[in-house]
C-alpha cells in the first residue's frame, strides 16, 4: 500500500493493528452549549474507524469506547451513522459543531459527512427530542431519591436551588435545539445568546420551579405544533447516506 506524506497517520495506523483510528473529536456538553458554570466538567465525544481485523474479520470491539475523568465517548463510524439516522439528539449535535474552539481533531471524513448532514434529519426529531426532554424531567421528578452515582456538587445544587437545575437547563436546551431543527434544519453550537441566557438563569437557580414547569410546558407545546408545519421528511435520506458510508469505508480501508 502506498503511504503518501499527507497520509502519514495512515502508516502509523496500519503498523499497529490493535489500535482503532480516531478521526473526529469535539468538546460537548455545557461547555459546548455555552452555559457552563464553575462546576461543569469538560465532556469529549468522537468517532473512530475500527482496526482492519475488527472491520473485516470476526474480532469484536467495544462500541462505544467510554472513559471517565474526563467524560469521553467515542463511537464507531457505523454506529455513529446509525444513531444519526435515528436522529439521536446527542449524536446530531456532534454533526453540527463547526466552532473551531470546540473541535479537537478534524478530518476529511467528517467533512464529507457534514456536507450531507441535513439529509440525516427527519420528523423523527419530534420523538427523539421529546423523549430526551422526558428523561430530564424524570430526573427532576425523582430528585428526592438521588442515586448514589449523583455527584456531591449536583446534590448541593439541588439543596441550594430546590430542584435539579442542571437537568432543567438541559430541558430547555433540548427544546431550543429541537425547535431550531424543525424551523431551520440546523443546530447552533454554541446556542444563540438569548437561549444561553435562559439556560444560565435556570442552571444558576434564578428561575423558580413553578416558572420552570409552566415555561417548559409552553415550549413543549410549541415544539409539538411544529411537527405538522415542518417540511422535514418523514424519514432521513437512507440511500444517499448508505452510499456515502460505503464510499468512505472503501476510501479508508482500501486507500
Amino acid at each position: 500500500m502506498d503511504f503518501s506524506v499527507d497520509n502519514w497517520w495512515r502508516k502509523r495506523y496500519y503498523t499497529n493493528m490493535t489500535n482503532h483510528y480516531k478521526f473526529y473529536e469535539v468538546i460537548s456538553g455545557s461547555r459546548a452549549y455555552g452555559f457552563a458554570n464553575e462546576n461543569s466538567d469538560t465532556d469529549y465525544r468522537g468517532i473512530f474507524f475500527p482496526n482492519r481485523r475488527c472491520f473485516y474479520g470476526l474480532e469484536g470491539f467495544t462500541d462505544p469506547i467510554e472513559t471517565k475523568d474526563p467524560d469521553t465517548v467515542f463511537y464507531s463510524f457505523k454506529k455513529f451513522i446509525n444513531l444519526a439516522l435515528a436522529n439521536n439528539p446527542n449524536i446530531l449535535e456532534i454533526l453540527f459543531i463547526d466552532e473551531p474552539n470546540l473541535i479537537i481533531q478534524d478530518s476529511k471524513y467528517i467533512q464529507r459527512i457534514k456536507a450531507f448532514r441535513q439529509d440525516f434529519l427527519s420528523k423523527r426529531i419530534f420523538t427523539t427530542y421529546l423523549g430526551y426532554v422526558k428523561a430530564q424531567m424524570h430526573k427532576i421528578k425523582n430528585e428526592g431519591n438521588c442515586s448514589p452515582k449523583m455527584n456531591s456538587r449536583r446534590m448541593e445544587d439541588i439543596k441550594k436551588n430546590g430542584y435539579d437545575t442542571k437537568a432543567a437547563s438541559h430541558v430547555f436546551r433540548l427544546l431550543f435545539q429541537g425547535i431550531e431543527l424543525a424551523r431551520e434544519k440546523t443546530i447552533s453550537i454554541p446556542l444563540p445568546k438569548a437561549d444561553i441566557f435562559v439556560c444560565k438563569l435556570i442552571r444558576n437557580g434564578k428561575v423558580s420551579f413553578e416558572d420552570f414547569v409552566k415555561d417548559s410546558n409552553d415550549f413543549i407545546e410549541i415544539f409539538k405544533e411544529l411537527e405538522t408545519k415542518s417540511d422535514l421528511p418523514d424519514k432521513p435520506n437512507f440511500e444517499l447516506i448508505n452510499d456515502l458510508v460505503m464510499d468512505i469505508h472503501k476510501s479508508f480501508y482500501e486507500g
